[in-house]
């Protein structure tokens, strides 16, 4: 973002579970954080609610993000987790028409809950188009804002790596998707 669409790396936001991946992301770019000012903290978007509103992300971020990258993300909790973590960073986000929620996560031509087997040992939903539209439909009654949702699933590169995972069957695919408000 700082080289392709020239935003200052100062306004620029991120959140991990590991800090650890602050460190790595510096050395891979050959930066640290005085050539590159972004504010990253270390996070956990499952924690408990009262921990959440009061963590630091909440108090640095709330308000100020336009656009929020979800990369292999959301496909580590159930429907309702997902709606949950969606709501919590929509809850970072400025208000009104423009703002962007885009990711991608494991998906599945067959839409539902999957086991995690090998990985997390829980359960997990994995969407396809149409569920995720549901997902949306889910956030835009309890927020009362409007959405315009996109979405699609890769036959792909990324999917052809996933075949042979512990967790992966053969309906398995990666979900792009893309969710822009219209309003609220």
């Amino acid at each position: 973002m700082v080289h392709r669409a020239n935003i200052p790396a100062r306004n620029l936001y991120g959140f991990d579970l590991e800090s650890g991946f602050f460190d790595l992301g510096y050395k891979l770019f050959r930066d640290d954080a005085t050539k590159f000012p972004a504010t990253l903290l270390p996070a956990d978007l499952g924690t408990k609610d009262a921990e959440w509103e009061t963590s630091p992300v909440v108090d640095t971020m709330r308000g100020k993000i336009d656009v929020v990258w979800a990369g292999s993300l959301l496909h580590f909790w159930d429907h309702e987790g997902q709606v949950q973590s969606l709501l919590r960073l929509i809850g970072l986000c400025r208000e009104g028409e423009g703002v962007i929620l885009c990711g991608r996560q494991m998906g599945s031509v067959l839409a539902g809950e999957y086991e995690m087997t090998g990985l997390l040992e829980t359960h997990h939903y994995r969407h396809n188009v149409e569920s995720l539209k549901g997902l949306w439909f889910d956030i835009q009654q309890r927020t009362g804002q409007k959405w315009d949702i996109e979405g699609s699933l890769e036959v792909g590169e990324t999917t052809t790596k996933m075949q042979g995972m512990s967790f992966v069957d053969s309906n398995a695919r990666v979900i792009w998707w893309c969710a822009t408000r219209l309003s609220g």
